[in-house]
């Protein structure tokens, strides 16, 4: 990746497309990789996610702290899924 500077802002570009490299552009390469939880992670920082965004950010936080949805009752691997779904709902993968 290198870096070039566009209006007030900082913006990396990949070197092989040169295309920008985005946020969303790491979640599907995240989800591509078969690293959920790294998708998650940046996904749940998105401010806008309408009726998705309890469940990806359940799905993140039971990817980080698993041993308390455990001591709630809770499954974090299907939190994790369930995130993961929607992820690739909304994204059409």
């Amino acid at each position: 990746m290198w870096a070039t500077r566009e209006g007030a802002s900082l913006l990396i570009r990949d070197p092989i497309t040169s295309s920008p490299v985005t946020k969303l552009s790491l979640v599907k390469a995240a989800l591509a990789a078969g690293d959920v939880r790294k998708a998650l992670a940046i996904a749940a920082k998105f401010p806008r996610l309408g009726d998705h965004k309890v469940r990806i950010e359940r799905g993140h936080a039971a990817a980080v702290n698993p041993d308390f949805y455990r001591e709630i009752g809770k499954d974090p691997e299907a939190l994790i899924a369930d995130g993961a779904t929607v992820l690739r709902e909304i994204l059409g993968l």
